[in-house]
């Protein structure tokens, strides 16, 4: 699963400026906080809503730590999807701000998800492949991301790849079953 989003989301910070640049002639200055300031700054207030929400919700619910970035994923995805169709630089931005909260969702949740479904003397050695996988994953599909658009395949295509990673991602966060709270 952290490999999907690793592949979904390193793509779409690093190449979000170029995209916004290059594919919809906005200005240098602009295409940087449209891309990576948007997206960062989404994050992060999706990281306090993701926690407090999975913190709330896991009174009731074990599989909170899970669903809250489940359905963030699920929700991002077609924003993901309509940064490769749509030309409105406001709706693009509002898309990037819905991927961002999810990316959020998910790294204020990865760690204790894990942590419900592995037995307290594997949890160091999970979380590190989880950021294994994840962090390679992403390397090689920001160069893959790189390579296509050298081959003139606009980010948008790439951007919708990513929006069936990180839609796959989320179903597969909904099928995460804690063996205790």
């Amino acid at each position: 699963m952290n490999a999907l989003n690793g592949a979904a989301y390193w793509p779409l910070r690093s190449w979000l400026p170029s995209f916004f640049r290059a594919e919809l002639g906005v200005s240098q200055r602009w295409a940087g906080l449209y891309g990576t300031a948007a997206f960062n700054a989404a994050a992060f207030g999706g990281m306090l809503l993701g926690s407090t929400v999975s913190d709330w919700w896991s009174a009731t619910n074990p599989r909170a730590r899970a669903l809250v970035p489940a359905v963030g994923f699920c929700l991002a995805a077609p924003c993901l999807f309509a940064l490769g169709v749509a030309g409105l630089v406001p709706v693009l931005v509002g898309c990037v701000v819905a991927a961002g909260i999810s990316q959020g969702f998910l790294d204020a949740n990865l760690m204790p998800a894990a942590c419900t479904v592995c037995e307290p003397r594997h949890r160091a050695t999970a979380y590190g492949l989880l950021n294994f996988f994840g962090t390679t994953a992403g390397g090689v599909m920001t160069y893959v991301g790189g390579r296509l658009k050298d081959a003139d395949v606009p980010f948008g295509v790439t951007f919708q790849v990513a929006a069936g990673f990180i839609l796959v991602a989320g179903l597969l966060l909904f099928a995460v079953r804690p063996e205790r709270g």
